[in-house]
């Protein structure tokens, strides 16, 4: 199966959502609000805020117009990448961003460049993946909880990700 211009789009947008921090903070509301029965994952909080575009702050409507320029950003710079080397790959689960990782030295410079921000990213948070089992098994995933859980137990944190921690923390 061909990795889908949706595909591509979908890849970027989950992960460009669930690594920024001003962008759930600035639509803390809306996600409560519009998106409460909404499964976190896949994407579909960023496709439900699409949905209620209309009806978003101007601070959410700026950080998820900001997501989406990313996520076209992504699309134009990685489609004939992702179609030449994952041309049959299942889209979905991640699948084609771990093709394009795998051909990552034959990409065009422009998807290089986003599959290793994409890498950076992935390495950081399996960086705090022990940190977030040690010190906040008992919180619910979603909505930046276990982000904050980990920042209020900045001290305890190994040293990359309490790095990885002030970075998210500040970037908003």
């Amino acid at each position: 199966m061909r990795p889908s211009f949706i595909s591509l789009l979908i890849c970027s947008a989950v992960l460009a959502w669930t690594t920024n921090a001003s962008a759930q903070r600035a639509c803390k509301s809306e996600v409560r609000e519009f998106c409460e029965g909404v499964s976190p994952g896949a994407g579909r909080v960023a496709k439900c805020l699409y949905e209620h575009k209309d009806d978003l702050s101007k601070a959410c409507k700026r950080q998820t117009d900001k997501l989406l320029v990313h996520t076209l950003e992504v699309h134009v710079d990685c489609i004939d990448d992702a179609e030449r080397f994952c041309d049959g790959v299942e889209p979905g689960e991640g699948r084609v961003g771990q093709c394009l990782n795998e051909h990552r030295d034959s990409l065009s410079r422009a998807c290089r460049g986003h599959v290793n921000r994409g890498r950076r990213v992935v390495m950081g948070l399996q960086a705090c993946q022990k940190d977030a089992e040690r010190l906040c098994s008992d919180v619910e995933p979603g909505e930046d909880r276990v982000m904050s859980c980990l920042w209020d137990q900045r001290d305890e944190l190994s040293k990359k990700c309490r790095k990885l921690i002030k970075r998210h923390q500040t970037s908003g």
